[in-house]
Protein backbone atom coordinates (compact mmCIF):
# COMPACT_ATOMS: atom_id res chain seq x y z
CA UNK A 1 0.00 0.00 0.00
CA UNK A 2 1.38 3.43 -0.90
CA UNK A 3 1.10 6.45 1.29
CA UNK A 4 -0.12 9.72 -0.11
CA UNK A 5 2.76 12.15 -0.01
CA UNK A 6 1.55 15.76 0.03
CA UNK A 7 2.70 17.93 -2.85
CA UNK A 8 5.06 20.83 -2.18
CA UNK A 9 2.11 23.21 -2.47
CA UNK A 10 0.10 21.34 0.16
CA UNK A 11 3.13 21.17 2.47
CA UNK A 12 3.50 24.97 2.27
CA UNK A 13 -0.21 25.51 2.88
CA UNK A 14 -0.13 23.18 5.90
CA UNK A 15 2.81 25.14 7.33
CA UNK A 16 0.98 28.45 6.86
CA UNK A 17 -2.26 27.13 8.35
CA UNK A 18 -0.33 25.96 11.40
CA UNK A 19 1.43 29.29 11.76
CA UNK A 20 -0.31 32.17 9.97
CA UNK A 21 1.86 35.22 9.43
CA UNK A 22 5.07 33.20 9.28
CA UNK A 23 8.09 34.79 7.64
CA UNK A 24 9.85 33.17 4.70
CA UNK A 25 12.59 32.04 7.09
CA UNK A 26 10.04 30.44 9.45
CA UNK A 27 8.37 28.57 6.58
CA UNK A 28 11.74 27.37 5.29
CA UNK A 29 12.79 26.10 8.72
CA UNK A 30 9.50 24.31 9.34
CA UNK A 31 9.74 22.51 5.99
CA UNK A 32 13.48 21.86 6.04
CA UNK A 33 14.21 23.75 2.82
CA UNK A 34 16.42 26.74 2.05
CA UNK A 35 15.04 30.27 2.29
CA UNK A 36 15.57 30.68 -1.46
CA UNK A 37 13.42 27.62 -2.14
CA UNK A 38 10.71 28.76 0.25
CA UNK A 39 10.70 32.26 -1.26
CA UNK A 40 10.45 30.86 -4.79
CA UNK A 41 7.50 28.60 -3.97
CA UNK A 42 5.70 31.22 -1.84
CA UNK A 43 5.92 33.76 -4.66
CA UNK A 44 4.58 31.19 -7.15
CA UNK A 45 1.70 30.48 -4.79
CA UNK A 46 1.10 34.23 -4.39
CA UNK A 47 0.69 34.58 -8.16
CA UNK A 48 -1.67 31.60 -8.18
CA UNK A 49 -3.77 33.13 -5.36
CA UNK A 50 -3.07 30.32 -2.87
CA UNK A 51 -1.40 32.65 -0.36
CA UNK A 52 -1.34 36.32 0.54
CA UNK A 53 1.39 38.36 2.15
CA UNK A 54 1.88 41.60 4.03
CA UNK A 55 5.01 43.46 5.03
CA UNK A 56 5.87 43.88 8.71
CA UNK A 57 9.00 45.97 9.09
CA UNK A 58 11.67 44.30 6.96
CA UNK A 59 9.88 40.95 7.04
CA UNK A 60 7.19 39.61 4.75
CA UNK A 61 4.43 37.70 6.53
CA UNK A 62 2.67 34.90 4.63
CA UNK A 63 -0.91 33.63 5.07
CA UNK A 64 -2.86 30.85 3.41
CA UNK A 65 -5.73 32.39 1.43
CA UNK A 66 -8.92 32.36 3.45
CA UNK A 67 -7.07 31.96 6.74
CA UNK A 68 -9.94 33.59 8.65
CA UNK A 69 -7.95 36.36 10.32
CA UNK A 70 -9.40 39.86 10.40
CA UNK A 71 -7.12 42.67 9.13
CA UNK A 72 -6.15 43.66 12.67
CA UNK A 73 -5.15 40.11 13.61
CA UNK A 74 -3.26 39.71 10.32
CA UNK A 75 -0.99 42.52 11.53
CA UNK A 76 -1.03 41.53 15.20
CA UNK A 77 -0.24 37.81 15.00
CA UNK A 78 3.31 38.14 13.61
CA UNK A 79 4.07 41.12 15.83
CA UNK A 80 2.86 39.47 19.03
CA UNK A 81 5.02 36.39 18.45
CA UNK A 82 7.88 38.57 19.64
CA UNK A 83 8.16 38.56 23.44
CA UNK A 84 8.95 42.29 23.57
CA UNK A 85 5.74 43.11 21.68
CA UNK A 86 3.67 41.00 24.08
CA UNK A 87 5.37 42.68 27.06
CA UNK A 88 4.71 46.17 25.68
CA UNK A 89 1.07 45.33 24.85
CA UNK A 90 0.51 44.00 28.37
CA UNK A 91 2.19 47.06 29.89
CA UNK A 92 0.06 49.39 27.74
CA UNK A 93 -3.09 47.59 28.86
CA UNK A 94 -2.69 48.95 32.38
CA UNK A 95 -4.13 52.37 33.10
CA UNK A 96 -3.17 55.28 32.79
CA UNK A 97 -1.62 55.88 29.35
CA UNK A 98 2.11 56.52 29.68
CA UNK A 99 4.80 58.25 27.66
CA UNK A 100 7.05 55.82 25.78
CA UNK A 101 10.00 55.95 28.25
CA UNK A 102 7.75 55.05 31.19
CA UNK A 103 6.00 52.36 29.17
CA UNK A 104 9.39 50.89 28.22
CA UNK A 105 10.35 50.88 31.87
CA UNK A 106 7.08 49.16 32.84
CA UNK A 107 7.68 46.49 30.15
CA UNK A 108 11.38 46.14 31.09
CA UNK A 109 12.52 47.01 27.55
CA UNK A 110 15.30 49.22 26.25
CA UNK A 111 13.94 52.50 24.88
CA UNK A 112 15.03 51.72 21.31
CA UNK A 113 13.33 48.33 21.40
CA UNK A 114 10.22 49.89 22.92
CA UNK A 115 10.15 52.62 20.24
CA UNK A 116 10.35 50.08 17.41
CA UNK A 117 7.83 47.76 19.07
CA UNK A 118 5.39 50.61 19.71
CA UNK A 119 5.60 51.50 16.02
CA UNK A 120 4.79 47.92 15.04
CA UNK A 121 1.87 47.76 17.48
CA UNK A 122 0.55 51.13 16.27
CA UNK A 123 0.80 49.91 12.69
CA UNK A 124 -1.08 46.77 13.75
CA UNK A 125 -3.72 49.14 15.16
CA UNK A 126 -3.42 47.86 18.72
CA UNK A 127 -1.77 50.88 20.37
CA UNK A 128 -2.97 54.45 20.15
CA UNK A 129 -1.49 57.77 21.15
CA UNK A 130 -3.35 60.33 23.16
CA UNK A 131 -3.16 63.94 22.06
CA UNK A 132 -0.36 64.37 24.63
CA UNK A 133 1.72 61.57 23.06
CA UNK A 134 1.03 58.96 25.72
CA UNK A 135 0.48 55.37 24.61
CA UNK A 136 -2.28 52.99 25.61
CA UNK A 137 -3.81 49.82 24.29
CA UNK A 138 -6.71 50.70 22.00
CA UNK A 139 -10.15 50.10 23.49
CA UNK A 140 -11.12 46.49 22.77
CA UNK A 141 -7.60 45.56 21.63
CA UNK A 142 -7.04 43.30 24.64
CA UNK A 143 -9.32 40.78 22.91
CA UNK A 144 -7.20 41.04 19.76
CA UNK A 145 -3.99 40.63 21.77
CA UNK A 146 -5.35 37.53 23.52
CA UNK A 147 -6.58 36.01 20.25
CA UNK A 148 -3.32 36.76 18.44
CA UNK A 149 -1.20 35.37 21.25
CA UNK A 150 -3.18 32.12 21.34
CA UNK A 151 -3.54 31.78 17.55
CA UNK A 152 -7.34 31.93 17.63
CA UNK A 153 -9.52 33.37 14.89
CA UNK A 154 -11.66 36.45 15.49
CA UNK A 155 -15.41 36.25 15.02
CA UNK A 156 -16.03 39.84 16.10
CA UNK A 157 -14.87 41.68 12.97
CA UNK A 158 -17.17 44.64 12.38
CA UNK A 159 -18.63 44.39 15.89
CA UNK A 160 -15.66 45.29 18.07
CA UNK A 161 -14.26 48.77 18.80
CA UNK A 162 -10.97 48.03 17.08
CA UNK A 163 -12.56 47.04 13.77
CA UNK A 164 -14.84 50.09 13.83
CA UNK A 165 -11.88 52.39 14.53
CA UNK A 166 -9.95 50.62 11.74
CA UNK A 167 -12.78 51.28 9.29
CA UNK A 168 -13.13 54.92 10.39
CA UNK A 169 -9.39 55.50 9.93
CA UNK A 170 -9.62 54.30 6.32
CA UNK A 171 -6.67 52.06 5.41
CA UNK A 172 -4.32 52.83 8.29
CA UNK A 173 -1.73 50.42 6.85
CA UNK A 174 -0.90 53.00 4.19
CA UNK A 175 -0.19 55.70 6.77
CA UNK A 176 3.36 56.39 7.85
CA UNK A 177 4.25 55.02 11.29
CA UNK A 178 3.71 57.63 13.99
CA UNK A 179 7.08 56.91 15.62
CA UNK A 180 9.19 58.37 12.83
CA UNK A 181 10.60 61.77 13.62
CA UNK A 182 11.36 64.30 10.91
CA UNK A 183 13.83 67.10 11.10
CA UNK A 184 12.56 70.66 11.03
CA UNK A 185 15.61 71.87 9.12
Amino acid sequence: MTQDVPSWRERFLQALRARPGASTRDVARSLGVSEWTADYHLRRMLKAGDVTSEPLGRTRCWYASGCGLCPVLRRAVPALRRPEARALALAAEEWPPLPLPRLAQRAALAIGTARWTAGVLEEAFLLERTRFGRLSLRRGAATCVAAAASGERCGLWGKCHVSRAWAEAGAPRAAAPATRLTSSR
